[in-house]
């Protein structure tokens, strides 16, 4: 069970990434919008660290990528 957990940790976070992508795509033209990225990182692994596999997939939190230079114009 633990695979299939893995594999579908891994669609869920390649799902949000795309999802991120399509709202960029989206909003490009929009004033004042700032790109966004995902952060993914890797689960930890439950029981012993050194014998045991990963637990796929997190996605903790979103990244706002801005532009200093940008914002300082626009204000």
């Amino acid at each position: 069970m633990g695979m299939i957990n893995n594999a579908l940790s891994g669609a869920i976070a390649a799902r949000a990434a795309l999802d991120v992508t399509s709202q960029n795509i989206a909003n490009l033209q929009t004033v004042g919008y700032t790109r966004q990225g995902i952060l993914l990182k890797a689960a930890a692994p439950t029981g012993n660290p050194g014998f045991a596999a990963g637990n796929g997939v997190q996605t903790p939190q979103l990244i706002r990528f801005a532009d200093a230079y940008k914002s300082q114009q626009r204000w």
